[in-house]
């Protein structure tokens, strides 16, 4: 889902930067490109928060492995 906000913020980047120009349609220029800015910045942060996320999952797991295996050494 992030990774699809993303994107869609690039190409709505891209879209209102070679559909439309500022001069003629600003309004459009403005939707279009800030709201592809919005979105493409809310799928890096989104992004961002699940990659920290399952980072600490993995920390965490081989943590309890370590310590069964350490339990187990111990009997």
């Amino acid at each position: 889902m992030e990774v699809l906000s993303l994107l869609f913020g690039v190409v709505l980047i891209i879209i209102g930067s070679v559909m439309y120009s500022p001069i003629e349609d600003g309004a459009f220029f403005y939707i279009i490109v800030v709201g592809g800015l919005i979105l493409a910045v809310l799928g890096l942060t989104l992004l961002s928060v699940d990659l920290v996320r399952i980072q600490k999952q993995r920390k965490e797991k081989e943590n309890i492995e370590k310590h069964v295996e350490l339990e187990l050494a111990e009997e």
